[in-house]
């Protein structure tokens, strides 16, 4: 409980932007009545702003797909909150086999350095499958699809079923944040 209770204070005051936030509970036991006194002693330091957000391991990703899913911001105040979102809606994309969001101290002391570092997994399937029907007699589907399309964050697919009766071929084109806005384009 008394950990528990440690890291939602701190919580509270990462979100306030002190990021070197120091709480440290003081006891004092009252061994007759069976009762201990808790205090917590805070040692806040200055409010920081973030200095700078450096993005590593991203090979194939651009910059620019990672940036638009953060929620701390270059110049604004720190938010613990922010860092926990931003690694959320970095790992929601599906492009990234780990993502750490972390913070190291700045050029000054009122200023951090975010570091988001990433390690990409590969991004595109091909299937392919063969068939045999009474009413169709052979079925050959195929299906590829890249979901981060030359790094810009687009989901691509094309697909295709062929048999004695009929032809079938889909393709399909996702862009989630069009123009780097809010929308979504398909």
């Amino acid at each position: 409980q008394l950990q528990q209770d440690i890291s939602s204070l701190n919580d509270l005051y990462l979100d306030q932007g002190y990021c070197y936030v120091n709480i440290s509970p003081l006891t004092g036991v009252d061994n007759e009545k069976r009762i201990v006194d808790l205090t917590f002693e805070v040692q806040k330091g200055p409010k920081c702003y973030v200095e700078r957000i450096d993005i590593t391991g991203n090979h194939k990703t651009r910059d620019r797909v990672i940036r638009r899913e953060l929620r701390v911001y270059e110049g604004e105040l720190f938010s613990g909150t922010g860092m926990q979102q931003s690694k959320a809606r970095i790992t929601a994309l599906g492009y990234f086999e780990t993502v750490d969001v972390t913070q190291k101290k700045g050029t000054r002391p009122d200023s951090v350095i975010v570091e988001v570092k990433v390690k990409e997994k590969a991004t595109g399937t091909f299937q392919v499958g063969f068939g045999f029907s009474s009413v169709e007699s052979f079925i050959f589907t195929a299906t590829i699809q890249q979901n981060n399309l030359l790094g810009w964050g687009q989901t691509v697919s094309l697909s295709a079923q062929i048999s004695s009766l009929r032809s079938l071929v889909q393709l399909s084109y996702l862009d989630p944040s069009f123009l780097d806005t809010n929308w979504m384009f398909s």
